[in-house]
């Protein structure tokens, strides 16, 4: 890697970061699936060539896809995006954790450009990524409500091949997938902002709050309010 480069690493391949340099500096940007499975991928549906990458490494479709390399050192709006993105981390003013996905959106957009360009990879080729980051995304920006018969209208598949398809390459069924993104859209909105447990149930597409605050202890083992509780702390 050179100056100035973006190494879109796969956290479960063996690997270890050093400089090689004493003057060499190395910013390690740690992305958890929660955030994606929150409200990321919603924006980045667009973005084949980014969206495939994380979907096939949440899910583990493609185990040989160990990283994505971007010679970004010429390109300045890379080293800004970054620099700032940093820069709300460490100050944590007030809605920085907004602005840092908004940084990232529009840095994963400029990467996207570049990979492109310098493999010369046109429209038609992303067209031709596999459907199932495309059918990902879709539930992701329409988790609250959304059904098999409603993703079989969409992309012209039967309920039944969508389900399967998601089954074989993700190890959930169709309503894990789902209900792992209500969840984490839930522990967003609780970190983010200040809205009451009932109306972040009904935001999400839950019933009532108690049923909210039942399948979050399950899943997490503490309740809405105490998660709250804790990462306010942090």
């Amino acid at each position: 890697m050179c100056k100035g480069d973006i190494l879109l690493l796969n956290p479960t391949i063996l690997h270890q970061i050093y400089a090689l340099h004493e003057e060499d500096h190395i910013f390690n940007i740690m992305l958890s699936k929660s955030l994606f499975e929150g409200s990321m991928w919603q924006l980045l549906s667009g973005n084949k060539i980014i969206n495939n990458f994380f979907v096939n490494y949440f899910y583990q479709m493609n185990k040989t896809k160990d990283y994505v390399h971007f010679r970004c050192s010429q390109n300045h709006l890379i080293e800004e995006t970054i620099t700032s993105l940093i820069a709300e981390y460490l100050g944590k003013k007030p809605a920085y954790y907004q602005v840092i996905q908004s940084y990232l959106i529009i840095l994963f957009a400029y990467l996207s450009r570049i990979y492109s360009e310098q493999h010369f990879i046109e429209q038609q080729d992303l067209e031709k990524i596999g459907i199932l980051p495309d059918i990902i995304s879709f539930i992701a920006q329409n988790y609250q409500s959304v059904t098999l018969t409603e993703i079989q209208n969409v992309f012209n598949y039967s309920s039944g091949y969508t389900s399967r398809l998601i089954k074989h390459h993700t190890g959930k069924t169709f309503s894990e997938i789902v209900h792992d993104f209500k969840l984490n859209h839930a522990k967003e909105l609780l970190v983010s902002t200040n809205l009451n447990i009932t109306d972040i149930a009904e935001k999400i597409g839950f019933n009532d709050s108690h049923y909210l605050n039942k399948v979050f202890k399950k899943r997490f083992g503490i309740t809405p309010t105490q998660y709250r509780r804790g990462m306010k702390k942090e």
